[in-house]
């Protein structure tokens, strides 16, 4: 989970000491799988990069953490996933609601 964010980290502040915009999207996938980053892309003045994240809380600590250098974020809101207990509470597996709320 550190890896990712720091990772993370350190391609938005690339990122924006070229002078970009930055768009973050945030996917949600199954419990069993890992955390990682999709490939940097860029469109006009805006990069675009991401990760999946296999919980909702991490979802919400990227973006509570980034929400001030992110000027767009896109959330994938898988509504198939059922929900689980991940770390003795139950996820959702929906990260709109609470990503929209910190946002």
């Amino acid at each position: 989970m550190q890896t990712l964010i720091t990772n993370l980290k350190k391609d938005i502040n690339d990122i924006l000491s070229d002078g970009y915009k930055i768009c973050l999207t945030i996917g949600l996938t199954s419990s069993s799988e890992k955390n990682y980053l999709t490939t940097i892309r860029t469109t006009g003045k805006i990069k675009i990069l991401g990760c999946v994240v296999n919980n909702t809380s991490l979802a919400q600590e990227i973006t509570k953490r980034f929400k001030d250098n992110v000027s767009y974020f896109f959330v994938d809101i898988e509504k198939k996933l059922s929900p689980q207990i991940i770390g003795g509470k139950l996820d959702s597996r929906n990260i709109f609601h609470p990503i929209l709320e910190i946002t």
